[in-house]
């Protein structure tokens, strides 16, 4: 039987958090357990709508990254 419903949606953000982290300098090293997680989570979940949940992935590393550098300021204050 296959996983459905919010727990399924959130797994599906895995994917889209290996996704995002491509772009990195240590993306190459997820790129396995992004396909592993990937294919397991086809085999097992329903595939649609909870595939969704890769976009979640990819906010949640965008709000990291904000929420690490919230203190920057490009110009020095006078």
């Amino acid at each position: 039987m296959r996983k459905t419903g919010w727990i399924a949606f959130g797994l599906w953000a895995l994917p889209g958090i290996f996704v995002c982290l491509q772009v990195s300098a240590i993306g190459v090293l997820f790129l396995p357990a992004g396909l592993l997680v990937t294919i397991l989570l086809a085999k097992f979940t329903r595939v649609w709508p909870e595939v969704l949940g890769i976009s979640e992935g990819l906010a949640a590393v965008c709000l990291l990254i904000v929420a690490l550098n919230a203190d920057y300021w490009s110009c020095p204050a006078r």
